[in-house]
């Protein structure tokens, strides 16, 4: 049996909860996250935690676009445009018509994401062309995930 990407994160917010409470007490005086489903925890997360928290790259987003001249949107690249839901943009202060492109499409990404990263360089860009062909009108990118880098670098 698959597990969704939002029901492990769900099973593991406990084990989140209590290593973000060891760092704290450690000193960390805020802390952030490189899994961008978190962002459906974001407040969970926040309030548990008592620092500042950072759960998505997404949350981004909201201040990359108020910076943008009228009518250009932010693009989001994922890994699986389809995984990526209307729960977790909102999660992250993210309007759900931002548009996203994934990297389903690509010859390695997806299949090798766990396992070797650098088989994948380049298919950041090709999800980026998707991206343009979706909304021409954005000009700023916004990686889900650490893992993919837009520039293949």
């Amino acid at each position: 049996m698959v597990r969704s990407a939002t029901a492990i994160v769900a099973a593991a917010m406990p084990a989140f909860i209590e290593a973000g409470r060891e760092l704290v007490r450690l000193g960390a005086d805020g802390l952030t996250t490189g899994c961008g489903f978190l962002s459906v925890y974001q407040r969970e997360l926040a309030t548990a935690l008592d620092v500042p928290v950072a759960t998505s790259s997404l949350m981004q987003i909201p201040l990359i676009e108020r910076m943008l001249p009228d009518g250009v949107r932010v693009g989001i690249l994922t890994v699986s445009a389809e995984t990526l839901t209307a729960d977790h943009l909102t999660g992250a202060g993210v309007d759900p018509s931002t548009p996203v492109a994934g990297t389903e499409a690509g010859k390695e990404f997806s299949r090798v994401l766990l396992n070797d990263v650098t088989a994948c360089a380049g298919e950041g860009l090709d999800a980026r062309a998707c991206l343009d062909a979706i909304r021409p009108t954005s000009r700023a990118d916004i990686p889900f995930t650490t893992a993919l880098s837009p520039t293949g670098d």
